[in-house]
């Protein structure tokens, strides 16, 4: 390439961190996942490299900084970062990276994309084939190709808008397709490593293990014994056994009776314990897994503990030792119930019980609970800290205790007298909390913690008060977000529900647009609904605001349940509202400043509108309807009677 005297920038796409679906991916983006040694962006760099390409652009979102740690020792090779507050898409991120170069080739690459061949043939067929964009496309399985690597003329970016998201498949191809441009296909014959899961992740090692440049990759401080390469300080103990492809890294320990079965990869400073399995594995840096374990096709990231005697099958791992702390507290539990006896408990609930010995049991439960639950409470808190969507969740208990604290007068007089049936809740409790430890269901574990509120409050305080707190109770689920599979299905149809919804406002408005998948078409401009803009998030915190007006609101029965259904059209219609005026804004004003302002100042926005929908729908209420109050008879004719 030097040779032609081609000037190429490259384009590494990172993306960013995948909440929900996957806990490493959630913690640390694809890109800085490693293959054995290094992390595969680190890889592509070098490659990159060894192809005489200098300038190196990587786009993310959000998350520069952790990729600029780990890439801090490059090749001094001229790496630029991209760090885009809101997505830019594929054509976009080549906008952003030229910054007016209109000289320069565009080399777009996916950081998961590692090629295995020497990047100047794909250069070389781009340009005999005289296009101006060349789509190069890999075999993802016998029947279908995915799209790896693009290739750019800077004369691609005369069709790309100055500002906003733009596509490449869905914005940049048919617009040069309508001009009579120049697309091409190019079908790759040569090997590549390439994962977009935890899945094909451990897929691809298998495939880099069988490249060249893999056994070339470890110096002198490994030593190679048929398929397993591993490192002069790496301790396997006599009784160990090992059967594939398997790289053991600096201070690995494999101890007696372990087996591992390739491929599989042991990073630095980990353990595998007595009589433990390994099986197609990847084991990060600082991981010990206990004696008697079965891992098969898992991912566990550094750091990770991981207790005796347990088994994990394809499972992304961050921290297994909370696990432990479950599963050690479900024990504990059931011991102490087993010794008090519950003949003892029912004899003692027949006495009186005083408040202030009440007040004392709830306050040292309340204590065992918050440890018990640590593991949960943690992972719930940091949901709410992370994910926009749901971060709601950390209002509900706050707003909880002041309905709770409002309706502290109904309680004076209520009797406080212990009941057997919060035995029987809690016992559900602990059965969804081990169901959910066992089939490693997050979203069980969560919902036990309300249940098991539930329990305590019926087993301290009686049916009474229970009913009076049951309303309250019910408001805590709100905290608690949905399984990961009802997430992912209602998050791509409401994001073309938002984006046809704004779509039908343009036109009602009588303003030309049009709509290409989730990208608004308008007045020339190109406006991308992302799927963070899909309401969902209004969604959720409308619910919770519905909900906490009804608790305080002293309203009929009906129409509290009216007002919380309301809750998600609301959400929906407001969310469409603050779509459409931004799509119009993005039109008319310019700077990613003025765009993250509006942007962020219109869902602000919403929420008073939200309120006062809901308010009207109380005041509408009021005007259709007449309270019935019980009238007293009254004297309105009486006959005298004299007397002669």
């Amino acid at each position: 390439m030097k040779k032609k005297q081609i000037k190429i920038k490259a384009i590494i796409l990172a993306g960013t961190r995948d909440f929900g679906r996957c806990p490493i991916a959630s913690k640390m983006p694809l890109a800085m996942w490693p293959l054995v040694d290094k992390p595969i962006v680190e890889k592509l760099l070098t490659r990159l490299t060894e192809n005489g390409i200098e300038d190196t652009y990587i786009c993310c979102n959000g998350d520069s900084s952790m990729l600029q740690k780990s890439l801090s020792e490059v090749y001094g090779m001229n790496v630029k970062f991209l760090d885009e507050p809101f997505p830019a898409g594929t054509a976009g991120c080549i906008r952003d990276a030229a910054n007016g170069d209109t000289e320069s080739l565009y080399l777009l690459i996916h950081a998961t994309f590692l090629p295995c061949f020497d990047i100047a043939k794909i250069i070389i067929q781009h340009k005999n084939d005289v296009a101006e964009l060349s789509v190069v496309l890999a075999e993802n399985t016998a029947e279908s190709w995915q799209t790896v690597m693009h290739v750019c003329e800077p004369t691609v970016l005369d069709f790309i808008p100055a500002v906003g998201y733009f596509d490449i498949k869905e914005g940049l191809i048919p617009a040069m397709v309508r001009h009579g441009r120049t697309v091409r296909a190019q079908r790759l014959s040569e090997k590549f490593i390439s994962f977009h899961d935890r899945d094909s992740y451990i897929r691809s090692l298998d495939k880099y293990l069988q490249t060249a440049e893999f056994p070339q990759s470890f110096g002198d401080d490994f030593v190679r014994d048929n398929s397993v390469i591993r490192a002069k300080s790496a301790y396997i103990a006599p009784t160990a056994r090992i059967f594939g492809k398997v790289v053991l890294r600096d201070n690995v320990r494999i101890e007696d009776d372990a087996v591992l079965f390739g491929s599989c990869v042991i990073g630095n400073n980990s353990c595998v314990g007595k009589g433990s399995i390994v099986t197609g594995s990847i084991i990060w840096d600082n991981v010990k897994i206990g004696d008697n374990c079965c891992i098969k096709n898992c991912v566990i990231a550094n750091k990770a503990a991981i207790p005796d005697n347990s088994v994990f099958e394809n499972q992304g791992i961050t921290w297994a030792k909370q696990y432990f702390r479950m599963y050690t507290d479900i024990k504990k539990f059931a011991v102490r119930m087993e010794d008090q006896g519950v003949q003892k408990l029912h004899e003692f609930s027949r006495k009186p019980f005083p408040k202030h010995v009440a007040i004392i049991s709830a306050i040292l439960l309340l204590a065992a609970f918050l440890w018990s639950y640590l593991p949960s409470i943690q992972e719930l808190s940091q949901i709410w800290m992370k994910s926009d969507e749901y971060s709601s969740g950390l209002l509900v208990p706050f707003l909880g205790v002041y309905v709770l604290w409002t309706r502290r007068s109904k309680f004076s007089d209520a009797q406080i007298k212990p009941s057997l049936y919060g035995l029987f809740i809690l016992a559900l409790a602990e059965a969804m909390r081990h169901f959910g430890l066992f089939f490693m269901y997050g979203s069980a574990q969560r919902l036990s913690l309300v249940v098991a509120i539930f329990g305590f409050v019926l087993l301290l305080f009686g049916t009474k008060i229970f009913a009076k707190v049951f309303t309250i109770l019910i408001f805590l689920f709100l905290m608690i977000p949905p399984p990961n599979r009802v997430h992912a299905a209602v998050t791509l149809p409401l994001q073309e529900l938002a984006t046809r919804s704004a779509v039908f406002c343009h036109e009602m408005l009588g303003m030309q647009v049009f709509r290409e998948g989730n990208v608004i078409h308008l007045n020339g401009s190109a406006v991308a609904i992302a799927e963070a803009c899909n309401g969902l998030r209004m969604a959720t915190a409308f619910l919770v605001i519905a909900a906490w007006v009804t608790l305080l609101a002293s309203r009929p029965w009906w129409q509290k349940g009216l007002v919380f259904l309301s809750a998600l059209p609301i959400a929906l219609v407001c969310n469409t509202i603050r779509l459409a005026l931004t799509a119009i804004a993005f039109t008319r004003i310019s700077g990613p400043r003025w765009e993250t302002l509006f942007h962020d100042f219109g869902g602000y926005a919403m929420m008073p509108l939200a309120l006062g929908m809901i308010f009207f729908e109380i005041w509408l209420f009021d005007r259709l309807t007449v309270e019935r109050k019980d009238a007293k008879p009254q004297i309105i004719y009486r006959t005298l009677s004299m007397n002669s």
